[in-house]
């Protein structure tokens, strides 16, 4: 049965699979992706050369549309269906999907006929650390630590024992400790300095030994909406200033409760240690969040008079209301384990030949994305759910390994006498925290960091629009664009070069480290960081166009006698140049925009923003999420000096930053 209506016609199909433009398949394909039709010595499987297949395929109209791509398309289409498959988590470091994808890319640089890149280490029969160079695919690194559960318990005199996860969860903020039947108190909002004088606190309030009850948002009328500013949250109703409200007055443990008829999505909701992080440090105490209706309970049972979760929160929407429940006290004990995060890169030598064989041009991409949303910057707020990532980055990742396959079948070609630089391909995982592993390999690189030539990255090459893709870089190294112009031309890309070498990925490291740098980019989307990144929204013959740029660079950087120097950068003709920050961030939960991470020698990072920070002012506008903030960065130029109000440990923070240049 055909599984398509009549009416689809196979080159609208073709358009589905690939995103790209409808158009009949090129017969003749560009010198970087042209294979031979013999198999060369160096690749070990002879699969790798294309394959001429006859097949009746009358009732398979799908498998007719891909017989009918170039080799080259199918290879890269089978690349990012299989990485951004959900087998493979995201691949956030920390994940199994993570290392998973790791063997994925080391396998096939091993069948395309690489060599290890790094370092095996083996501990020798009397104990010491023997350590083999080119003898291993991965370079291992830590990207931090994971913070979980081991035990955590909650339990109260009017509602006996409660459960984890269903009843009440552990937060992000918690510390560990056991307190066993101490006095319960209602704090209200937790508010120290609201607006119109509002506070939740008296000077003399004290809740030594006390554990604190805590209103989630802020004071709210009587549909439920703030009423500091109607539609949204103050910066007021963050969680982490409540809960080091609390513990500077003494309490032992603190309790976060979503308040009855708030107007809010994340009402029915508990948060998690994942969902609700610390980014100014945990507390030295539990914090714990007990759901609406074990609240209510509980404070029923505790309060004299028999009020309701509802009755308090009408009281603490009129002011300071600290209520002392100690007729049903608490025990809570929370245990926490904390595990390093670890994670690799991937790398593989094509070797080099001739004089220039000990000088290196890196191809790199980055191979992790955010996993689950819960770190790295997912913009949905979709948190536990899964982000694909293909575009960011299985579409550069898929693109270094059909690089890897063809620059071997380039080298085996080279005439005997030819010189050539080694080429190392490298696939970087901890980009998305703060590009973790382009920084981890500068510091340790495979040999001394000036005999890497230069470095092309790969980053989001998978949505090809009308032609159009970025080249940053084109101005660090004297003579560079004159190198390029000519390749660019007939690629038949439109080309929109920027000079610098500074940009929210990994060539940035390199750069920084002393070495020319190019960075192909295909733009951004509506699905970026968001779970709708899919593999199938893929233009798949175009990110094989934005490969075969690349090698054709690649080729002619490793084979050519001089070698490119980085120099300052100057602006090329042509080209809109965009104001650059330097920040990842997302939608904050309590307004603003958070920043998850600041990039190293970038313009935030010298304003003195923080991870952890929240955007709440830009120049003189209020900032409410990223939707309003970014029009904001793009109507700026480089060079532009702006003032940036930030919300830090609860306190306002006003900071002057110069934009710089993406």
């Amino acid at each position: 049965m055909n599984p398509f209506p009549t009416r689809i016609l196979p080159g609208v199909v073709l358009a589905v699979l690939t995103g790209a433009t409808i158009a009949q398949p090129t017969t003749t394909p560009s010198r970087a992706v042209q294979q031979p039709a013999d198999q060369p010595a160096n690749a070990p499987d002879s699969t790798l050369a294309p394959q001429s297949l006859t097949i009746d395929l009358t009732d398979s109209p799908v498998a007719t549309l891909l017989q009918a791509l170039d080799a080259n398309v199918r290879t890269y289409n089978e690349h990012i269906t299989t990485l951004a498959n959900p087998f493979f988590e995201g691949r956030a470091p920390g994940l199994r999907g993570n290392n998973l994808a790791a063997e994925y890319i080391a396998f096939h640089f091993n069948r395309v006929g690489l060599k290890p890149a790094f370092a095996s280490e083996q501990t020798a029969s009397e104990g010491s650390l023997v350590l083999t160079p080119l003898d291993d695919w991965f370079q291992p690194f830590s990207t931090g630590s994971t913070t979980s559960i081991a035990s955590a318990t909650l339990s109260a005199g009017g509602v006996g024992d409660l459960a984890l996860d269903t009843d009440f969860a552990v937060l992000g903020f918690s510390g560990q400790d056991t307190l066993d039947n101490l006095p319960l108190v209602f704090i209200g909002y937790g508010i120290e300095d609201g607006r119109a004088g509002y506070s939740s606190f008296d000077d003399d309030t004290d809740l030594t030994g006390k554990v604190a009850l805590v209103l989630r948002f802020e004071p709210m009328d009587e549909s439920g909406q703030s009423l500091w500013l109607p539609g949204g949250w103050t910066p007021n109703a963050g969680l982490e200033a409540k809960f080091r409200a609390a513990e500077d007055r003494g309490a032992a443990a603190v309790i976060l409760v979503n308040p009855t008829g708030a107007d809010d999505d994340r009402m029915g909701k508990l948060e998690s240690i994942r969902t609700a992080p610390m980014f100014g440090g945990p507390l030295d105490i539990p914090v714990l969040h007990l759901s609406e209706a074990a609240a209510d309970r509980l404070i029923r049972a505790a309060d004299e008079r028999g009020r309701s979760l509802l009755d308090l929160r009408r009281l603490a929407d009129e002011g300071t209301t600290i209520i002392d429940l100690p007729d049903q006290p608490v025990s809570v004990s929370v245990d926490l384990e904390t595990k390093p995060t670890l994670t690799q890169n991937v790398g593989g030598i094509l070797p080099g030949r001739g004089e220039l064989a000990s000088q290196y041009v890196v191809i790199g991409a980055h191979f992790d994305h955010v996993g689950y949303g819960y770190d790295g910057g997912s913009l949905s707020g979709s948190t536990g759910v899964l982000h694909p990532g293909a575009d960011d980055n299985s579409s550069g990742t898929s693109g270094l390994l059909l690089a890897a396959q063809l620059m071997a079948h380039m080298y085996a070609q080279l005439p005997e006498d030819a010189g050539a630089r080694s080429i190392l391909f490298l696939a970087f995982s901890g980009e998305e925290l703060g590009l973790l592993g382009s920084a981890h390999y500068v510091q340790h690189p495979i040999v001394p960091i000036d005999q890497h030539t230069f470095m092309l990255n790969m980053d989001m090459i998978g949505r090809l629009r009308a032609g159009v893709m970025e080249l940053g870089g084109v101005r660090t190294a004297e003579g560079l664009w004159e190198f390029l112009d000519p390749k660019v031309a007939a690629s038949g890309l439109d080309v929109k070069p920027l000079p610098g070498g500074v940009g929210p990925s990994d060539h940035t490291n390199f750069y920084n480290a002393g070495m020319p740098v190019l960075f192909l980019h295909t733009l951004l989307h509506d699905e970026y960081h968001r779970p709708g990144d899919f593999s199938w929204t893929i233009n798949s013959v175009g990110a094989v166009r934005v490969v075969d740029l690349c090698l054709d660079i690649a080729l002619d950087l490793a084979t050519r006698p001089e070698r490119f120097t980085r120099g300052a950068v100057t602006r090329p003709t042509g080209g809109r140049t965009r104001a650059y920050l330097g920040i990842t961030g997302e939608d904050s939960d309590d307004g603003g925009v958070l920043i998850v991470s600041v990039g190293e020698d970038t313009p935030a990072q010298e304003a003195g923003l923080l991870p952890g920070d929240i955007i709440i002012g830009w120049e003189d506008e209020t900032i409410t999420d990223q939707a309003q903030w970014r029009p904001m960065l793009r109507e700026r130029g480089p060079g532009d000096k702006v003032t940036i109000t930030v919300l830090r440990d609860g306190a306002e923070t006003i900071l002057t930053c110069t934009l710089g240049e993406r």
